[in-house]
C-alpha cells in the first residue's frame, strides 16, 4: 500500500496475548487492532486535507490485505479519503468471503468498479 502522506507512521506494535487467551483469539484481536489503527491513521492523515491512497496489483494481494481493504471501505464515510485500487484481468479470484465483502461494498456505494479504460476514458474519469 502506498499512501501520499504519513505512510508507515503511527501503527501500534508489540501486541501481547491476554492471560489465558487462545492463539486464535489473539490473532483475531491483533487483526482488529491493526485494522482499527490503519483506519485511525488514514482518518487523522485526511483530517487536514484530502488524501489519496493508491493500491496497485490488487490481483496479487493476500487475503488479509483484501480483508483490510474491505474493512476500510466500510469506514470511509466522512473522511476526505480516496482509495484507488487497480488489478489486472487475471483468472485469480479473491477468496469467497472477500469476494462477498467487495460485492457488498459495491452494492452499498462504498466502492465503485470500473472496467478497463483506454486513455480517453481514463482522462475523463480523472477529471470528473
Amino acid at each position: 500500500m502506498w499512501c501520499a502522506r504519513g505512510a508507515g507512521t503511527g501503527l501500534p506494535g508489540g501486541w501481547r496475548p491476554a492471560a489465558g487467551e487462545s492463539p486464535t483469539l489473539n490473532a483475531e484481536r491483533r487483526r482488529v487492532e491493526l485494522f482499527d489503527a490503519v483506519v485511525a491513521l488514514l482518518a487523522a492523515s485526511s483530517a487536514s486535507g484530502p488524501l489519496v491512497v493508491v493500491l496497485d496489483d490488487l490481483h496479487a494481494a493476500d487475503e488479509g490485505s483484501l480483508l483490510l481493504l474491505s474493512f476500510l471501505a466500510r469506514q470511509l464515510h466522512g473522511m476526505s479519503l480516496l482509495v484507488v485500487a487497480s488489478q489486472r484481468d487475471v483468472d485469480a479470484a479473491p477468496p469467497p468471503a472477500v469476494g462477498r465483502e467487495i460485492g457488498r461494498s459495491i452494492r452499498t456505494g462504498a466502492v465503485a468498479r470500473y472496467d478497463p479504460m483506454g486513455p480517453v476514458a481514463t482522462r475523463w474519469r480523472v477529471r470528473a
